[in-house]
């Protein structure tokens, strides 16, 4: 079952991905370049998720003859309690999106960063920070001082505090 929706969500993401590219060929080619890394990206992973789809194992049979070996799985993870950690994180997105306007990319992006990393496992304070950084500084290198030389949006705490 797990098989057909993988097939299902490939064809999918992979229609949606031609059919936006389709229209950014409309738009100017500079503004268009990042939607199309974007969705040419998701249109080379949706064909790699349909070719695992068609890859994957067979499901097993238990000894008595059981096929539900996805069932133990699945009873397993409700075994296991929920998991916090993801939900947090899930969360965390969209706080992160509404503090971009008030804090700014940088700060938002470290924070942001850091403590999904906490929350997700990783325990060791000079990782967390150093990679929070690292990443930050290279997304705002990559995009907004190579790609598209604009500088950042001002934050809400610029426009009070100025």
């Amino acid at each position: 079952m797990e098989r057909i929706r993988d097939r299902y969500a490939s064809v999918f993401l992979l229609v949606f991905a031609i059919v936006g590219y389709y229209y950014t060929l409309s738009m100017p080619a500079r503004p268009a370049m990042f939607p199309r890394m974007i969705l040419v990206g998701l249109g080379v992973l949706s064909i790699v998720l349909f070719i695992n789809s068609l890859r994957a194992p067979a499901p097993s049979i238990s000894p008595n003859g059981d096929h539900g070996a996805g069932e133990e799985k699945e009873k397993q993870a409700e075994a296991e309690g929920f998991d916090w950690a993801h939900w947090a994180v899930l969360i965390g997105i969209v706080l992160y999106t509404v503090l971009l306007t008030v804090l700014g990319f940088i700060v938002t992006t470290v924070v942001f960063c850091a403590v999904a990393m906490w929350l997700l496992g990783e325990r060791r304070w000079p990782v967390v920070i150093g990679v929070s950084g690292l990443f930050t500084a290279a997304v705002y290198w990559l995009f907004f001082k190579y790609l598209y030389l604009a500088p950042l949006p001002g934050t809400l705490l610029e426009r009070v505090f100025s």
